[in-house]
């Protein structure tokens, strides 16, 4: 029975290898098909599961474009909290301690990490209301409850049967999985395929058009330029071992004697190759004069930031991040503005009504959550556009100097009274521009006004006379 899933399950992939082939076969044709540029540039038409993943594992910057949107958007987990309750419902300490307990965001990365390398990946929902391998063919009984969950791949989670009642809600869709447990047990020698129903299969796809079902591979649009990038940093690094050291040619003088049986011209062949070796750094030799060849290294940098370009464009990371070579401070506060822009449209239009909700409404109907109140829940992502120290800095120097331009200004006050200024001027908020009014209030009511302040008498130092003081002249008598 095993051999026979398996043969299906093979039938089915090399299935759908043909309709993608069918579809690629076109791809670098020009001039009716004289000109083949898929051909002549060594790229390949029909990719499959293991050459993205195979470029995924040896090589830097496919792993950086497959993962850094998935990083990106589960990096801060949102909250999925009741609607209809103030308080910390049942739902969402439900939700809260289901999450903590299965590691929920970090499995949905890897879910979201699998789809660089396949049409779709499956997120594997072990409930607990099965006995036996064979039940989990069979639908979610109500009120199981969600005690684990598997990451697969399209490839290790085939489609084996679709819904083909066309009055069925889900007409098209995967009704039966064929998961191959191999991938998650690497230790087992023999291979265990299973059929799950789709009630206990949570279908992810992105890049999906014309269909829910399959989307496209992450890696496929910048794959040729991922080859193309291996090819230079690879040909750079052939080219500099092959060309920094210059090679050498060892011209025999005119009126020399070689005869092959001397034993200095054995010995001189011993010292070049010696040499050509490493192993010798000095030559000694009679009748050949050694001269050295000119090298041939040229810099690779612009033809790989070519690539980035294009890379970068298709993705939407942008170059300095995609590299790593500015990340951080360091980096331009536009090129970051930009990814997080990307990653909250990615959370806002894929990852909450795509997986998040999917997920979240598919736990709800078996009963492993409560039910919301009102049967409404909300999504909220955190806010990414957290400022840097150095932006905080650089933003209170400039409010200073407007600051200081405003309090210096006669009449400023006048034309824009202080609290618009505080709000329009720098930009601050309407419970800011409150606090500062009040504590600017408080500090006035504290200071005395300017009749009430003591007068205090300086005494007048000694042998001068006081300024009150009245001085009397008498004229001495005889």
């Amino acid at each position: 029975m095993v051999d026979q899933l398996k043969s299906m399950s093979r039938m089915l992939q090399l299935v759908s290898s043909f309709y993608r082939a069918s579809e690629a076969s076109g791809l670098g044709q020009s001039y009716d098909g004289d000109r083949d540029l898929y051909a002549a540039l060594g790229y390949k038409t029909t990719l499959t599961y293991s050459d993205f993943y195979g470029i995924y594992q040896r090589e830097g910057i496919p792993r950086r474009v497959n993962d850094a949107p998935c990083d990106g958007v589960w990096g801060a987990a949102p909250r999925v909290y009741d609607v209809g309750d103030a308080d910390p419902s049942p739902f969402e300490a439900a939700w809260e301690a289901l999450a903590d307990k299965l590691y929920i965001w970090n499995r949905l990365c890897r879910v979201d990490k699998l789809l660089g390398f396949g049409s779709y990946a499956a997120l594997v929902l072990g409930f607990n209301d099965v006995q036996t391998t064979a039940q989990l063919a069979l639908p979610v009984r109500r009120g199981a409850a969600l005690d684990y969950t598997l990451c697969y791949p399209a490839e290790y989670a085939t489609i084996s049967t679709t819904v083909t009642n066309p009055v069925d809600p889900r007409f098209g869709s995967p009704e039966i999985y064929q998961i191959d447990s191999s991938q998650s047990n690497a230790s087992t020698a023999s291979q265990t395929i299973v059929q799950v129903h789709w009630s206990r299969v949570l279908h992810v796809c992105e890049g999906n058009l014309g269909n829910d079902i399959y989307g496209l591979p992450r890696l496929e649009v910048v794959f040729n330029r991922l080859k193309d990038i291996e090819k230079i940093l690879g040909g750079s690094a052939e080219m500099y071992w092959r060309g920094a050291r210059p090679g050498y040619q060892a011209v025999v003088d005119a009126d020399a004697q070689w005869d092959p049986n001397d034993p200095t011209v054995t010995q001189m062949r011993a010292q070049l190759e010696e040499f050509e070796h490493n192993l010798r750094r000095m030559l000694t030799l009679q009748g050949v004069n050694v001269q050295a060849l000119q090298t041939q290294v040229s810099d690779p940098l612009a033809h790989l930031d070519a690539q980035l370009m294009d890379v970068s464009a298709a993705t939407g990371i942008p170059k300095r991040l995609l590299t790593g070579s500015e990340q951080g401070e360091l980096a331009s506060s536009q090129d970051r503005n930009n990814w997080e822009d990307v990653i909250a449209a990615r959370r806002e239009n894929w990852a909450t009504p795509m997986v998040i909700r999917p997920f979240v409404d598919r736990l709800i109907a078996a009963g492993a959550l409560p039910t919301p109140v009102d049967g409404k829940y909300n999504i909220e992502w955190p806010d990414q556009r957290t400022p840097s120290d150095r932006e905080l800095a650089e933003v209170g120097r400039t409010r200073a100097e407007a600051l200081r331009a405003y309090a210096g200004a006669p009449g400023a006050d006048m034309v824009l009274p202080p609290e618009d200024f505080l709000r329009y001027g720098l930009g601050l908020d309407r419970d800011a521009v409150e606090e500062i009014s009040e504590r600017v209030a408080d500090m006035v009511a504290e200071e005395p006004l300017p009749d009430e302040q003591p007068i205090e008498e300086q005494p007048a130092p000694p042998g001068e006379p006081g300024e009150n003081d009245i001085t009397v002249d008498v004229e001495d008598s005889d």
